[in-house]
């Protein structure tokens, strides 16, 4: 036990340390404060208020869980995220994990099933220390 902590402890800082470099961020954090699941939808390239389904053969938005109570890191990759932003903000739209599980994608666009809708500037990111958090803090 004591060594999974100090392995554990260890790898905290080593964590941290990669979220930003000299040319700029590679990840930016969900916060998910609430006590359900939720899917994110990550999308900086259909700029409009419909969630995006997964349509063969073209490029598609990013869908990611994130677990209640807990945070989930989104890395960029090889780029920075103050790269990415080639478009006035990026967009985040989350809704219950369930409902995106169990519901058919025509039915989550009429129905209007997304629990909230984030339009960041990269400003945006930069106050919030590149942490969202759902739901919005007031």
């Amino acid at each position: 036990m004591k060594k999974l902590l100090i392995i554990t402890l260890g790898i905290f800082p080593f964590l941290l340390s990669n979220t930003c470099s000299e040319d700029g961020h590679h990840f930016f954090s969900i916060k998910n404060n609430s006590d359900k699941a939720i899917c994110v939808q990550y999308d900086q390239y259909y700029l409009d208020t419909l969630w995006h389904c997964d349509l063969p053969g073209l490029e598609s938005p990013s869908h990611f869980f994130v677990l209640p109570n807990s945070t989930f890191m989104f890395d960029i990759g090889t780029s920075t995220w103050e790269n990415e932003f080639t478009h006035e903000y990026l967009q985040l739209m989350v809704m219950d994990s369930v409902t995106y599980r169990n519901q058919l994608c025509d039915s989550i666009r009429m129905k209007n099933l997304i629990l909230h809708r984030y339009q960041l500037k990269l400003e945006d990111f930069q106050k919030m220390n590149w942490i969202v958090t759902y739901p919005p803090e007031n």
